[in-house]
């Protein structure tokens, strides 16, 4: 990490992101010993002269495929990854928390309205947090849009319109971040 931070920074950079999308070094901020490793990150990085402008969520976008049948208890995993996100986010400084819209295929695949009703159960333990500790919530959340992937299916995903978007950031409270590289 601190060589990362010392390359960044030589690039001529002053902010990252934390990237757990893909979920990779997620299970480090899921346990009781995350807060620590929190405040020693953000050490790191001050110490490095730079700041968070973000923190990705971690992200399953197979999560509501039938195909996949992801058990309650996986469900129940992600969303918890949601909220340490979140926690991470705030012990970071960062300034914005960015989550991918959750992709419903088993309910009903292109029905934007089942789609956004799965998101706003889906991401229930992240706006609770977020209400909760309201007062101390120092950043932004954020709807990133997705892109299509076969990687993942051959189908069209919710969150690919700025439509779709727009409509879930509104129904969540949040902002959105366009990623234009997709």
């Amino acid at each position: 990490l601190e060589e990362s931070l010392e390359l960044i920074k030589c690039a001529g950079m002053d902010a990252i992101e934390i990237d757990l999308s893909r979920g990779i070094g997620a299970e480090l901020f899921c346990d009781e010993f995350a807060g620590i490793r929190f405040v020693e990150l953000r050490k790191k990085i001050n110490a490095a002269g730079m700041t968070v402008s973000s923190v990705h969520a971690p992200y399953d976008p197979t999560l509501y495929m039938p195909e996949r049948g992801a058990s309650k208890e996986e469900i129940e995993k992600a969303r918890t990854a949601a909220v340490a996100a979140a926690k991470m986010a705030h012990l970071l400084g960062a300034e914005v928390l960015v989550i991918h819209p959750v992709d419903d295929h088993i309910n009903g695949e292109y029905d934007r309205e089942v789609n956004i009703r799965t998101n706003l159960e889906h991401y229930k333990p992240l706006l609770e947090y977020r209400e909760f500790f309201a007062e101390a919530f120092s950043f932004k959340l954020a709807v990133e849009n997705v892109y299509y992937s076969s990687e993942y299916r051959l189908r069209r995903r919710f969150g690919e319109s700025a439509e779709e978007v727009i409509l879930l950031a509104e129904a969540l409270g949040a902002g959105v971040c366009w990623n234009c590289g997709h």
